[in-house]
């Protein structure tokens, strides 16, 4: 009977966009994500510690159920003011909810877990910040600083291979690192599983991938409140800031951008192999498997003179294989698994925090906020046209626009504004 805690991106489904389009702006469901907590809020006295531990399952387990997202249904009454309308689409989906792993990582052996021997399931979305929306009526909510829940235990290197350290550490999470919100103390294994070290004699015995789950764009149908969520893989894992749709036209792919908000990394398209068709509106996360499973995954590369290439992250192309010399990708989903290294061989262009973005509906240009980057600092993180400015406190917006429709694989750039104190 509560949303959860810290709201960030949000997005408005008319009611009547249950039978397609929707355009009711008095009733309908608000969906916002749950993106991070703050302990004493929730619990009146702190969080209960002995010798720095958590204690109290019960504390944490608010917490896990503080996190995801909140959909609830509101309708604005004739006085103007709004409701919240009980009934079966009001839901919450926490960061202990079952989901599914869909898309070229699906039964990874990357992603096997205890809960998942297979690597095809996972439990909970988290740390969701910005988000998107499909044009078949489904929500996608975006893991960002899911680092935030996980831990590696001490010592955890000497039982993996030299590419899981690569990884590992290329995505934030060395050995030895605790798990900031402490998580992974309390007895049970629901508890154990926020700390990705290895315990058993294989990943089906233990949560050693448990990180790897983590950092996915999220599907949710939020007028099938029966639907088990999706997480789908060919979006790429990263610091997803959220998921930008290019406006769908009959005939042409799905096109949606991300960001990956993070100090030095990248800007991300996915195209779809499929092609728009709008009488799949309100086809719910069976469009989702239609048109965001299969496609392909870009990093951005801005160059000086104000042009721009995306740069393919595909498996069996450009070196992206079991021989290259970075990090051997054994399979495409180990490429959008580790797409970060995969655009690091690459070349694409480091970015100031790439975070919040969207697409002008009227002449399909592209926009982009690089918040900020205080390691900017023009020796070690050398400046470019793209990313001008020493140190970027107070960041800027590029903007672009892509060559031959939004599927284009070359565009043209400029630095749209600076921000200024």
């Amino acid at each position: 009977e509560q949303v959860g805690m810290h709201h960030d991106g949000m997005h408005f489904f008319p009611i009547d966009g249950r039978h397609g389009g929707g355009r009711r702006s008095n009733h309908g469901l608000l969906v916002f994500n749950n993106e991070y907590i703050d302990a004493p809020l929730l619990h009146p006295n702190g969080p209960t510690t002995l010798n720095g531990l958590r204690t109290s399952a019960e504390e944490v387990r608010k917490e896990i159920n503080a996190h995801g997202v909140t959909i609830v249904e509101v309708r604005r009454d004739r006085f103007g003011d709004w409701q919240v309308v009980p009934g079966r689409y009001n839901r919450r989906i926490t960061a202990a909810t079952p989901m599914q792993m869909v898309g070229p990582a699906r039964g990874h052996a990357l992603l096997k877990t205890l809960h998942s021997p297979n690597g095809t399931a996972t439990r909970g979305t988290q740390n969701n910040c910005a988000n998107g929306y499909t044009p078949w009526g489904t929500y996608l909510t975006c893991e960002e600083n899911y680092l935030n829940v996980i831990g590696r235990a001490a010592g955890d290197d000497e039982q993996r291979s030299a590419s899981e350290i690569v990884a590992l550490k290329r995505y934030g999470l060395p050995a030895g690192r605790k798990n900031p919100y402490g998580w992974d103390t309390p007895d049970g294994e629901q508890y154990q599983r926020w700390n990705s070290k290895v315990s058993g004699a294989s990943a089906a015995e233990d949560h050693r991938n448990s990180f790897n789950t983590f950092g996915w764009v999220v599907e949710i149908d939020p007028f099938r409140p029966e639907s088990k969520p999706v997480k789908r893989s060919a979006l790429g894992r990263f610091n997803h800031e959220g998921a930008w749709p290019a406006p769908a036209k009959a005939g042409e792919p799905i096109v949606i951008y991300s960001g990956d908000d993070a100090r030095n990394e990248y800007v991300f398209k996915f195209v779809s192999d499929a092609k728009w068709d709008p009488k799949d509106i309100n086809g719910g996360t069976a469009m989702g498997a239609k048109y965001l499973d299969k496609g392909k995954l870009y990093a951005a590369k801005f160059n000086d003179d104000g042009t721009g290439q995306w740069l393919e992250l595909t498996h069996g192309k450009n070196g992206i294989d079991d021989k290259n010399t970075l990090y051997p990708f054994a399979d495409q989903g180990d490429v959008v698994m580790h797409c970060r290294l995969a655009a690091d061989f690459m070349g694409a262009t480091k970015m100031d925090r790439p975070e919040w973005g969207g697409v002008n509906p009227l002449n399909n240009e592209v926009y982009m906020t690089m918040t900020n980057n205080s390691q900017r600092d023009g020796e070690k993180m050398p400046l470019n046209a793209a990313n001008p400015r020493k140190g970027n406190t107070n960041g800027h917006i590029i903007r672009w626009k892509e060559n031959g429709g939004q599927a284009g694989t070359s565009f043209e750039w400029d630095v749209y504004l600076f921000g200024a104190r």
